[in-house]
């Protein structure tokens, strides 16, 4: 008898979704057979997302986290808070 069943390799065991309808102790013969076209998929996903995380020049969040850190940038935040608080205090933006 012939039947295939998917499973799980986790910590050097194969793990079943479900039992078999099999005799305790049956001999059985375990064919491995891997999806290479999704383990493609993977590698490639995992390069392309190492080449965006790992890219210096497209580093926007440390740019930004420097930006934020510069007194000059701050002191410009504060002018332009500083002006929208006064429009901001005639009532309009709340319609």
């Amino acid at each position: 008898m012939t039947t295939t069943v998917d499973a799980i390799y986790e910590h050097g065991k194969l793990v079943l979704p479900r039992p078999l309808s099999l005799p305790e102790k049956s001999r059985v013969r375990v064919t491995i057979e891997t999806d290479p076209e999704r383990e493609a998929w993977l590698k490639l996903s995992e390069e392309s997302l190492t080449k965006v995380w790992d890219n210096d020049a497209d580093d926007v969040f440390n740019q930004l986290a420097a930006m934020a850190e510069d007194p000059q940038i701050q002191r410009e935040v504060r002018s332009i808070n500083a002006e929208f608080a006064a429009a901001e205090s005639d009532g309009l933006g709340k319609i």
